[in-house]
C-alpha cells in the first residue's frame, strides 16, 4: 500500500512541477506549503525509488496531505 501511495505522490509533484514550470509566482502565493519539498520527493520516488523512506510517506499522508489538501481546495475557489 505504502508503494502505491509513494507512486501517487509521484504524480502530486510532478503535477505542481507543471504548475512552478507555468508561473511559479502562483505557488508563491500559497506559502503555507513547501511545494520544493514536494517537487523533491517527485524527484526521489521516480529516480532513487530505492531510498524511499517508508515511514516518510507514512508521515507525509498523516501530518501533511490534509494540510496540502486544504490549501488545494482554498487553491480552486
Amino acid at each position: 500500500m505504502l508503494d502505491a501511495i509513494a507512486m501517487r505522490l509521484q504524480v502530486v509533484g510532478e503535477l505542481i512541477k507543471k504548475i512552478d514550470k507555468r508561473s511559479s509566482s502562483f505557488l508563491k502565493g500559497y506559502s503555507e506549503i513547501n511545494w520544493d519539498n514536494i517537487m523533491r520527493l517527485r524527484d526521489i520516488v521516480s529516480h532513487h525509488y530505492e531510498k524511499v523512506d517508508h515511514e516518510i510517506i507514512f508521515d507525509i499522508c498523516k501530518n501533511h496531505l490534509p494540510k496540502l489538501r486544504k490549501t488545494i481546495r482554498k487553491m480552486i475557489k
